[in-house]
């Protein structure tokens, strides 16, 4: 049966529910903290115990909670220890959602309060939502009119306890769950001071896309400002206001959100400084990369290269556009983690599965890109696909890709015969490419960044590359000092897997040939 659990002044009082027994005094390693709850023991009642427990407003979602904590064997006469208390829910607090204010999607309310008080709302949240939205505004980053707010599925948040916290900008604070589970959530605004006429919306989202509609220029002499702009769409194209959107910065790495909330069309727009020459890729999310419920965006910015050596094998340099290819919710999060991962951003294992598709849609896949191989004229070229300069999600429309901006060098004429020795030392390319090429044919080798030849020593992932490095990286490969690692196969295409020394570390590269 159940038994009504009462903690007072450090005494626990236990008795049957719905008996005439006194209560009697529990003998407990720690009393639990004060508060009224409900003690499972296996016996009966239990129909009469749920009937009583529902007798309020969102009862049925406490009383879930209440009944799937484990039975407890208390007998009558023996003592509770602590352990035995765990996962109990005050039924003070049960009580008190009856109090919360019930709000629809998109409702507006404005909530006063105190230093240190706590205003409760709730909002169904129905199957099928990708995002939960609830945002303040009227409030202040200093302590001055400010409240906080948190969120929490069936019971009530506290500053300790919850599912999702808000995240504070120029404009008020935003809480934002991906993919949040169906059912009744509940708010909490926490005065963090007095504060007055806060306004408090909370959105559903079937579905939300991030997409850029102004992006900066390619081959800028740094610095220079990269200016972007973009909108938050809803699942009608329509856009969404009072959105906080994050960026991670790539040259860093840390995650920021932009100073603004989307405006009343949904649009929003940043800008942020490049001082030193290369790809940098920018990622645009609600929450994090990946992004549970996708909706992500992401662009490739390629500076003015200044690393081409006069001296050296190439002639020219270009950073190039391929063919977008197309992914699911499920490959999109793979593609963001591998590359996250591959850039230094995070630490964790690569998935082989990912790093595959890296390199089948990169070094394996030139020549069935027409919008890559149309781009060149005769002679011999070289492509590097690094890590820094791709990304998985939204560009400037809603639908997510995996995208790459390759950097091809071309090899002077003067220098083509050497380097297609090189190129066949290396296992390459055969004798009949070579000759093709000489005879006028268009030579390509498509190289992608794999792995670092020392991470299973030191750990290190990261094998993003600055735009020296990238020019360097070909360069090995052309004059033939890089090494061979092995041979691999995906498809039908064979590739090589390549050791290029970079000081104490090695950079392994794959490759393939293709002549058109």
């Amino acid at each position: 049966m159940k038994y009504l659990i009462a903690s007072v002044n450090l005494v626990v009082l236990a008795a049957p529910l719905f008996s005439m027994e006194p209560p009697r005094v529990l003998d407990v390693s720690e009393p639990p903290p004060a508060g009224i709850y409900i003690l499972d023991l296996p016996q009966e009642d239990f129909d009469r115990a749920i009937l009583s427990s529902s007798q309020f407003p969102g009862a049925d979602e406490i009383v879930n909670a209440l009944f799937e904590a484990p039975a407890e064997q208390v007998q009558a006469g023996q003592p509770v220890v602590k352990e035995e208390l765990a996962g109990i829910m005050p039924l003070a607090q049960a009580f008190a959602m009856a109090d919360a204010i019930s709000l629809y999607s998109g409702q507006t309310v404005f909530a006063n309060g105190t230093a240190g008080s706590c205003r409760y709302y709730s909002i169904d949240v129905p199957v099928g939502t990708s995002r939960l939205v609830a945002g303040l505004a009227g409030t202040s980053m200093v302590l001055e009119n400010n409240c906080d707010i948190f969120a929490k599925l069936a019971v009530f948040p506290t500053e300790s306890s919850y599912n999702a916290n808000g995240l504070e900008s120029l404009k008020g604070e935003v809480l934002t769950v991906s993919n949040p589970a169906p059912g009744t959530w509940y708010l909490m605004l926490r005065g963090t001071s007095d504060y007055r006429d806060v306004a408090l919306t909370a959105t559903c989202y079937r579905s939300t896309d991030i997409i850029l509609t102004k992006v900066p220029a390619n081959d800028q002499e740094v610095p220079f400002k990269a200016e972007f702009e973009g909108r938050v769409l809803d699942w009608e194209s329509k856009g969404v206001t009072g959105i906080t959107v994050r960026m991670r910065d790539p040259m860093t790495g840390t995650i920021s959100s932009i100073n603004a909330s989307t405006d009343a069309d949904g649009s929003f727009s940043c800008s942020v400084p490049i001082d030193m020459e290369g790809e940098y890729t920018f990622d645009f999310f609600f929450t994090g990369i990946p992004d549970a419920a996708g909706g992500t965006a992401c662009h490739t910015v390629a500076t003015l290269n200044g690393a081409l050596d006069p001296n050296g094998p190439f002639d020219l340099y270009a950073y190039l556009d391929t063919t977008p290819v197309p992914l699911d919710a499920a490959d999109t999060a793979g593609m963001q983690e591998f590359l996250s991962i591959r850039n230094g951003w995070e630490s964790d294992k690569i998935n082989p599965a990912y790093e595959e598709m890296w390199i089948s849609r990169t070094a394996a896949s030139i020549s069935a890109d027409a919008k890559l191989s149309g781009q060149f004229e005769e002679g011999l070229y070289l492509l590097l696909y690094g890590v820094e300069g791709a990304g998985a999600g939204n560009g400037m429309n809603a639908r997510p890709v995996l995208s790459t901006t390759p950097l091809a060098v071309h090899v002077s004429p003067e220098r083509k015969k050497a380097v297609l020795d090189n190129l066949a030392s290396l296992g390459l390319l055969g004798e009949s490419a070579k000759s093709a090429v000489m005879a006028g044919n268009i030579g390509i080798i498509a190289v992608a960044a794999l792995e670092s030849g020392t991470e299973s020593s030191d750990r290190d992932m990261d094998i993003a590359l600055s735009a020296a490095d990238q020019m360097d990286v070909l360069a090995s490969i052309a004059d033939g000092s890089a090494g061979h690692v092995e041979s691999r196969k995906v498809g039908n295409v064979n590739l090589k897997v390549l050791s290029i020394p970079f000081g104490p570390r090695k950079l392994n590269v794959i490759a393939s040939g293709f002549v058109k």
